[in-house]
């Protein structure tokens, strides 16, 4: 039995060995037809997912690079055939999306008050989580597609230092920085300690006091606007209201030495001292060097004979539709006589961080029918800003210098700065650059509103810049 045994197990063994040899004389032609196309098999080709893939050969590297390329050109065509509601930062591949051209922006037609699709920014997340405060300055140029329509890209930031407010190739450069409310004043009713007109004697009645912190920015443009939520008077009846707020006319000396040029008076405060304190505010601008605009008044300043208009209105809370006529008017007037249209409104909630659709609607309405910068304030907050047919809308700029308040519990604000290119010779604007926003403590100081807005770093400046999703 056990020699049988050992037969039948030898007979078992030389199967086997014959099988494996039949079995490897068919499979050897096959491998060797596959592996001649690509020069031999790499390592990869035993893996138990990778049969199928190619050697790593330089060739092959090049081939995946071209499909690579190829892959992000099709993106990048993508990208510019349906643009994001924001577009992306960068220099080395400019964004190209179409515009409505500004050469003849008299002749613009007027058009409705619908809210637009899809326009709303998206809230960029990436800008913010870094820990630093975002870095603006990229600009929006004119250019043309291949079929000769006007487009606008990104282009560089303007020089830090332009010669004589002029670009490199002569086009003319016009810096504009926009502040929120500025209550250059205080109400009678509150009590003694910290009070507007108390710190102002406290620091020798020096009208340079409240501004200096903030001097170099606002003195290193060509115009600062903001909303003057204060009357300059000595009259003494006063409305029946919660807060009336005023200041002597010596005060305009304060906007003065801020280099404050020009300010909207179309607000809530301006009639706290029914008209008498209203016609005394205009009398004392006037005698000043500030401008002044709301309402049915316009200003127009001409600069480097670039003429930029400015209107402002107090929408309430009632929407903007019993303003529409007066807002349509302004455009219609203001836009054939200038180069740039700025547009303040007054408007909003107060204490909300965000902006009402009644807001939006206005603004872009604005835009659409000549405005190139729309600026908000009155819900004393920091609200998002957006870019609409790449024109800039803040839709509440906040506080400022702020007599309004002696300890605000927020006390974040902002300057914004918005430049612009205009061709030297027809004054046609052919570039908007990208608003740069630089982060703002109402008060110097942390415990107390010392009415010396300050330029802030770090956490808050982060805090600050992600209030305007942006």
């Amino acid at each position: 039995m056990n020699n049988e045994k050992r037969d039948r197990v030898t007979d078992m063994r030389r199967l086997l060995l014959f099988l494996l040899l039949a079995a490897a004389a068919l499979a050897l032609p096959i491998y060797l037809l596959a592996a001649g196309g690509d020069g031999g098999a790499g390592p990869g080709g035993m893996d138990g997912g990778g049969a199928g893939r190619p050697p790593q050969t330089t060739a092959g590297f090049a081939d995946r690079a071209s499909q690579t390329a190829a892959e992000s050109a099709d993106r990048s065509a993508q990208t510019t055939a349906e643009p994001p509601a924001r577009p992306e930062r960068t220099t080395t591949e400019p964004v190209v999306r179409p515009i409505r051209t500004t050469a003849e922006p008299a002749d613009r037609p007027m058009q409705s008050d619908g809210v637009s699709d899809g326009s709303a920014p998206a809230d960029d997340d990436q800008l913010f989580s870094a820990g630093v405060p975002p870095v603006f300055g990229d600009a929006i140029s004119m250019a043309e597609d291949q079929d000769g329509a006007p487009v606008l890209r990104y282009a560089p930031k303007p020089p830090d230092d332009p010669v004589g407010g002029y670009a490199p190739n002569g086009n003319i450069l016009i810096t504009i920085s926009a502040i929120g409310d500025c209550t250059i004043g205080y109400d009678e009713s509150f009590g003694q300690g910290n009070r507007f007109d108390q710190v102002y004697a406290a620091n020798g009645h020096n009208p340079a006091y409240f501004f200096e912190n903030v001097l170099h920015i606002l003195s290193d443009d060509d115009i600062t606007v903001a909303n003057l939520e204060t009357v300059f008077t000595n009259a003494a009846k006063k409305a029946s209201k919660a807060y009336r707020f005023k200041g002597p006319p010596e005060y305009a000396r304060i906007l003065e030495e801020g280099s404050v040029e020009v300010v909207n008076l179309a607000n809530n405060h301006m009639f706290d001292y029914y008209q008498k304190g209203y016609d005394d505010t205009v009398e004392t601008l006037n005698a000043s060097t500030v401008g002044h605009f709301g309402y049915d008044e316009y200003h127009i300043e001409e600069i480097r004979g670039v003429k930029i208009g400015f209107a402002g209105f107090h929408i309430g809370a009632g929407g903007w539709g019993h303003r529409k006529q007066s807002i349509t008017n302004a455009l219609e007037k203001l836009r054939p006589q200038v180069d740039l249209l700025v547009l303040s409104y007054h408007w909003g909630v107060e204490g909300k961080y965000t902006e009402s659709a009644d807001q939006r609607s206005l603004a872009r309405f604005s835009i659409d029918n000549g405005a190139d910068l729309v600026l908000g304030h009155h819900p004393h907050t920091l609200q998002p800003i957006e870019i609409y047919k790449e024109r800039a809308i803040a839709y509440s700029l906040g506080n400022f210098v702020f007599g309004g308040n002696r300890n605000p519990k927020d006390k974040d604000s902002i300057i914004l700065r918005q430049s612009f290119e205009f061709d030297a010779e027809s004054r046609h604007l052919e570039k908007i650059y990208e608003p740069e926003v630089i982060p703002v403590s109402i008060s110097s100081v942390a415990d107390r509103n010392d009415y010396r807005p300050t330029p802030v770093e770090g956490a808050a400046a982060v805090r600050i810049s992600g209030k305007l999703k942006y």
